[in-house]
């Protein structure tokens, strides 16, 4: 009698070996997918609130409204900051094409060129009474790369200086 292992033997033990080894690296294929989706995401969101931030800041100290306020939502918003100068923040090549797009305030962009801006709107309500305008910015962006999905922003100021 022989000692050693058939050939069904070996074509199991190498079929099993195949299968964990299959599994093994799909389970690592998603989870490195997952986290980069993460990361873009992440990124994206932080674009998205430093844009946001900085027009919150600059509006929230705004002596007035130049463009219409009367509730509807419009690309671009334009006022007069605590220095007396006018500003203009606009939404850039708006579209849900996944194509290059931007928040700027005059001719600087407040949004990184690897963020695309899917939408983005500025909803301004006039002062009722004794309560100031408000303004509603609202901008929903992606990663160009297409790693994530859309993260919207959304907040509203109140004018104190009006």
């Amino acid at each position: 009698m022989k000692k050693g292992y058939t050939l069904i033997e070996i074509l199991v033990v190498v079929t099993v070996f195949a299968a964990i080894s299959l599994i093994t690296s799909q389970t690592i294929i998603l989870t490195l997918r997952g986290t980069k989706k993460a990361e873009s995401i992440s990124k994206v969101r932080s674009n998205l609130d430093n844009a946001v931030g900085s027009m919150e800041r600059q509006l929230r100290g705004a002596k007035s409204i130049v463009s219409a306020c009367a509730g509807a939502a419009s690309p671009t918003i334009i006022f007069v900051d605590q220095n007396n100068n006018q500003v203009t923040f606009s939404c850039n090549n708006v579209n849900s094409n996944n194509q290059p797009s931007n928040i700027a305030s005059g001719s600087a962009s407040l949004t990184t060129s690897d963020v695309a801006i899917s939408a983005c709107s500025f909803t301004c309500t006039p002062a009722a009474g004794n309560n100031p305008p408000s303004i509603l910015i609202s901008v929903t962006g992606n990663d160009l790369t297409g790693q994530g999905s859309s993260v919207p922003v959304v907040t509203q100021v109140t004018l104190r200086n009006f």
